[in-house]
């Protein structure tokens, strides 16, 4: 704290401005390289520093071409120093013959060429009882694969941290997983405010604006310099396109790292582009529900036993919460008593959730029920606000159907409700079901993904899309208004087969094993592989980001 800045310049290589910390400029982030160290001279005292203006140096005066042979035939030798069968030889001869204090001395010159710091870890030994004991004798070979061994560290992509299904299961994830066998990273690969940041920051784990950070072009080379500083053990992805897109230039640096990936809809294309991108590089893969792993098995010939079904789940402690909050806040913002029963839609205004559908299905109950005394609640934003304002003018329901817009927590909203509506063109399986059936919401859902698998005659009405599916869902949705018995039974069993198989508790543990497996599948590499990049190699200096 008491260093001048330009003592701090002096030692970094790089310095990185975060600008989204900068009252003012927005959520961007500026990057500047300071060349500080040439400023102040060759430091011969600091190898790690002679090193990097060696190769700066080699570069300009051999070319970029022939400084990358050069910095591969290094990584060579660094790996036969470190790994080679004939140098853990050599040290054990130098344990036996000359002792600890010629090891130390041995260790410091090698690190000193190869390593900017030396790692240590205790070796167990024999005592001359026979008895093991454990030596922090610094060791001239690092085993590298040893370290970090007590947590598990999660790389996990995704396109941006917006309020969504995904962002959902990611929090999900991120809150439940044991953070004492687990560390998680996420990366984000698209340009975005990210407004659910501050959310995943809070469950401990770290956050990386890749997209925001640097050309779409180099997203992969970030990614590979992610996975070799935090010694990452498993790569996940969810639904992003560009780590997709990047697999195989990952591999190239990281051939041991163990990928899974996660696809949920076939909305987006993710399933494809998994299959044919993703392919040969994707060694577990997960999804949503069973009726996707059929499909994908189906369409792209991809095995059933390389895919596993993780239903996502909801969290009975949101729930819970919600319970907890005072009730009644959606019935005041639309200036309703209590009593009035409310048919509620949550989510996108966009072609894919079909709002129109919602509205045309209001319009149609109180043609066919004019004393119906149930309101219709859209919560969300998207691109189809204005033309869904326009029906509603058109319709005759200003008074009975109301726009709330978005909002950031609308579980209590949803508690609120008498039904829950979703008559979307795709869905996996929605979260939103999930969250209704745990609190006692029956729902009239499109027959669509793996609504199926979720929603049952005791729990819900499940509606084909198609010709007259508004009748369909108008007569669905008087049903339950008008049988208050119903909706008391399916909302009883709802919250039963919610809390028996789908809890996100469920989905973390079985995501736990699954990571588990990953990662011993990645250390398993990590022993047979003969040739790693090294730490200290930059992914992204080298492909010239």
């Amino acid at each position: 704290h008491a260093a001048t800045p330009q003592a701090l310049l002096k030692l970094c290589h790089q310095f990185l401005h975060f600008s989204d910390q900068t009252p003012g400029l927005g959520n961007g982030w500026e990057f500047l390289e300071v060349d500080a160290h040439v400023r102040g001279g060759w430091d011969f005292s600091d190898l790690t520093t002679f090193r990097k203006h060696l190769s700066s140096f080699g570069g300009r005066l051999l070319g970029q071409r022939i400084r990358s042979w050069c910095v591969k035939f290094y990584d060579f030798l660094y790996y036969q120093i470190l790994f080679a069968t004939p140098a853990l030889n050599l040290r054990r001869k130098i344990q036996r013959r000359l002792g600890a204090r010629v090891e130390r001395l041995t260790a410091k010159l090698v690190y000193g060429l190869f390593l900017s710091d030396p790692k240590t870890f205790s070796e167990p030994t024999m005592n001359h009882r026979g008895i093991s004991q454990t030596t922090d004798v610094p060791p001239l070979f690092v085993d590298l694969k040893r370290e970090n061994s007590n947590k598990i560290k999660v790389l996990l992509v995704t396109a941006w941290l917006n309020q969504g299904g995904v962002e959902q299961e990611i929090l999900d994830l991120c809150n439940h997983l044991d953070p004492s066998r687990f560390d998680i990273i996420v990366a984000t690969t698209k340009r975005s405010f990210h407004p659910w940041e501050e959310l995943i920051r809070r469950s401990g784990a770290s956050v990386y604006h890749l997209g925001d950070l640097i050309s779409p072009r180099s997203i992969h080379a970030a990614l590979a310099q992610l996975i070799l500083t935090h010694h990452v053990n498993v790569l996940y992805i969810f639904h992003s396109k560009e780590a997709y897109e990047g697999l195989h230039i990952i591999k190239k640096f990281c051939p041991f790292l163990c990928v899974t990936d996660r696809n949920v809809t076939l909305a987006g294309g993710f399933p494809k582009i998994s299959a044919k991108i993703g392919g040969r590089f994707i060694d577990r893969r997960t999804v949503g529900h069973a009726g996707l792993a059929q499909h994908m098995a189906r369409r792209f010939g991809l095995g059933l036993a390389s895919m596993t079904v993780v239903y996502a789940g909801t969290d009975l402690r949101r729930v819970a919460r919600a319970y907890s909050e005072e009730r009644g806040r959606l019935h005041r913002m639309c200036n309703l008593s209590t009593e009035v029963p409310i048919v509620l839609y949550l989510g996108r205004l966009d072609s894919e959730k079909r709002p129109h559908i919602f509205l045309q299905v209001a319009r149609r109950v109180f043609q066919q029920q004019p004393s119906c005394a149930a309101h219709f609640v859209l919560v969300g934003d998207g691109e189809r606000r204005e033309q869904l304002e326009a029906m509603i003018s058109k319709f005759g329901l200003t008074d009975r159907v109301h726009l709330l817009g978005f909002q950031t927590d609308p579980l209590d909203l949803l508690a609120d409700s008498a039904l829950l509506m979703i008559p979307s063109a795709f869905e996996g399986l929605a979260l939103v079901s999930y969250e209704a059936m745990a609190l006692g919401v029956p729902q009239i859902s499109a027959d669509v993904g793996g609504q199926k698998e979720l929603i049952t005659d005791a729990t819900g009405i499940l509606i084909k899309n198609g010709p007259l599916e508004v009748r369909r869902y108008a007569k669905a949705c008087i049903q339950l208004l008008s049988d208050s018995g119903q909706r008391s039974q399916m909302a009883e069993r709802g919250r039963q087969r919610i809390r028996s198989q789908f809890t996100t508790e469920q989905s973390s543990s079985q995501y736990g094993r699954i990571f588990e497996e990953c990662a011993e599948l990645s250390r398993k590499r990590t022993v047979e592989t003969p040739f790693l990049k090294p730490p200290h190699i930059n992914p992204l200096r080298e492909s010239n980001w």
